[in-house]
């Protein structure tokens, strides 16, 4: 089938690949929505894809983007708050979302923040070395520190040094 304009209208069937253009030499493509101003737009002159006005959904919750509310999910089809929710982890109810920071060529270990119960851990390379609790209370489980330490000032004069408000 060659097409130089005009309009199919109607259902086409394909049972093979649809190839618009050539290769290095593009054209945009649009697919529209059954809402106004719903569609997917490949812009070739940007090597894009846009997807306006509508959500983004990849196998189900692994990625959700709602585009009238500005929420992300990861692992959630409900993200709850403006921004990124990250969805709890299926294997464990007390588990909530983890994000995780890999290392580089420099630094090789991967540096964790996860929600456990009301809690948010501090992991190192896969083992906790810290807690905030959502009381407030912040435990330190291991820290190796070289240098000076100072609690209540910025200007430590010693290996410790603690100073007191009064």
């Amino acid at each position: 089938l060659q097409l130089t304009g005009g309009t199919v209208t109607g259902a086409v069937t394909l049972s093979n690949t649809l190839t618009v253009g050539v290769d290095d030499v593009g054209h945009d493509v649009k697919f529209f929505g059954a809402t106004s101003g719903t569609y997917l737009l490949w812009d070739q002159s940007g090597d894009a894809l846009t997807l306006v006005g509508a959500d983004l959904v990849v196998d189900t919750d692994c990625l959700f983007v709602d585009s009238s509310a500005n929420k992300v999910g990861i692992n959630t089809a409900s993200p709850v708050l403006t921004g990124l929710t990250i969805g709890r982890v299926p294997s464990d109810a007390n588990e909530g979302g983890q994000v995780n920071w890999e290392g580089g060529t420099s630094y090789s270990n991967t540096l964790s923040i996860d929600r456990y119960g009301n809690d948010l851990r501090l992991l190192y390379d896969g083992s906790q070395t810290g807690t905030w609790s959502g009381a407030g209370a912040i435990t330190a489980t291991a820290a190796t520190i070289s240098g000076t330490v100072g609690i209540g000032t910025t200007s430590p004069r010693a290996a410790l040094t603690v100073k007191l408000n009064t």
